[in-house]
Order: C-alpha cells, then structure tokens, then sequence
C-alpha cells in the first residue's frame, strides 16, 4: 500500500511540474497590456506556479487550473482586441 502511495505522490508531483511548466510558457508570450485589461498581473502568472511547485505541488495544479479555466479566456480576449482599444 505504501507503494502506490508512494507512486501517486510522484505522479502528482509531476502532474504538478508539467502543468506549472505550461502555464509559464503559455504566459511567457502574451503582451503584459493584456493582463492589466483583463485585470491581472503578468508577473504573478509567471511566479505563482513556480513558486507553488516547490512549495506544494496541489498548490501548481490549482494555479494552473485557474490559469488555463479562468484567466487564459480574460487576456486572449482582451489580447485580440488590441493594445489601442480600451
């Protein structure tokens, strides 16, 4: 039993690495005027899943949940209608 727990922790670990890993290259690109229109931050997407991998992986998933269900939607939209546009 000790086993698959043990293996499961892993699993999710690096569930946790490769979701946090994605999101900060999905963010990476996007124009920091997108964030502020779509109200938020641009930094904290990039620090919050690193931060959250070596401090709790549930932590990485979570923020990268949000960033993909929540978050992402807002600053493609506000990316798509332009820098100019208010």
């Amino acid at each position: 039993m000790s086993f698959i727990l043990g293996l499961l922790a892993i699993l999710v670990g690096l569930v946790a690495l490769v979701l946090a890993i994605m999101t900060v290259i999905d963010v990476a690109p996007r124009p920091e005027w997108a964030f502020a229109r779509a109200g938020t931050n641009k930094t904290l997407w990039i620090v919050l899943p690193i931060v959250s991998v070596f401090l709790c992986g549930i932590g990485a998933l979570v923020a990268g949940y949000l960033w993909f269900l929540n978050y992402r939607p807002k600053v493609i939209e506000a990316e798509a209608q332009g820098e100019g546009l208010a």
